[in-house]
């Protein structure tokens, strides 16, 4: 497919100055932006509008409707905001793994008051917000909140990780995949054998995860 070559195309106070590579599959542009900062932004962000500035915009927005109603200090207040960040700000030490991989969020929750509305009874002290399809973006079908050890068992494969899948790796030495699974609730982690293929070996996972009926998430084989 071809890409659109954006150099000196302006969004909001963003002028794009040179093509950046490409971050996961997507055309990437080094921007400059009005308040002097340069940020790296992809071309989908640009063109849903979804960056509009180096992070400065954001900063210099007036409180959102919330604070009227007494919820800036509600956690889930601090949940979306930091949910925004990771998503929009290309200072945000996140950013890379969330909006710089085209992460987004639905039109609906860039305001508060809508998530605060799906997430009010769902949230209860000590669980995070987290996406069950973590090249998925945030929105309420693929969103829950769950616990801490959970959300970690959910992100996505490590860059180290060449088998392709979570819990599977490949034993030089043996020319083999090995599947396993961490999970507290049944002591901790659990070696599920080695296998010819990473395929096979995620097969294993995935029916040891249904067997026990636990909240890891279902990988599709490739």
């Amino acid at each position: 497919m071809r890409i659109k070559d954006e150099v000196g195309s302006k969004y909001g106070r963003l002028t794009v100055l040179s093509r950046a590579g490409s971050v996961r599959g997507h055309a990437a542009w080094l921007c400059q932006c009005i308040c002097g900062e340069q940020s790296i932004v992809t071309g989908v962000h640009l063109r849903n509008n979804n960056t509009k500035s180096c992070g400065c915009l954001s900063r210099e927005q007036p409180p959102t409707r919330a604070t009227s109603h007494g919820l800036k200090t509600h956690p889930l207040y601090c949940v979306w905001v930091h949910m925004k960040d990771r998503l929009f700000n290309p200072h945000s030490k996140d950013f890379h793994n969330y909006g710089g991989r085209g992460i987004s969020v639905c039109e609906g929750w860039l305001k508060f008051l809508p998530f605060y509305t799906w997430a009010k009874d769902k949230w209860r002290p000590g669980l995070e917000l987290d996406r069950e399809d973590n090249d998925g973006n945030y929105e309420p079908d693929n969103c829950r909140f769950v616990s801490p050890s959970i959300n970690s068992i959910n992100k996505r494969k490590l860059r180290r990780n060449t088998s392709g899948y979570v819990g599977v790796s490949y034993n030089k030495t043996k020319n083999t995949y090995q599947s396993y699974l961490g999970c507290k609730n049944l002591g901790g982690n659990h070696y599920l054998g080695s296998f010819p293929t990473a395929e096979e070996a995620c097969l294993a996972r995935n029916a040891f995860i249904l067997k026990h009926n636990l909240p890891h998430k279902i990988q599709e084989i490739k």
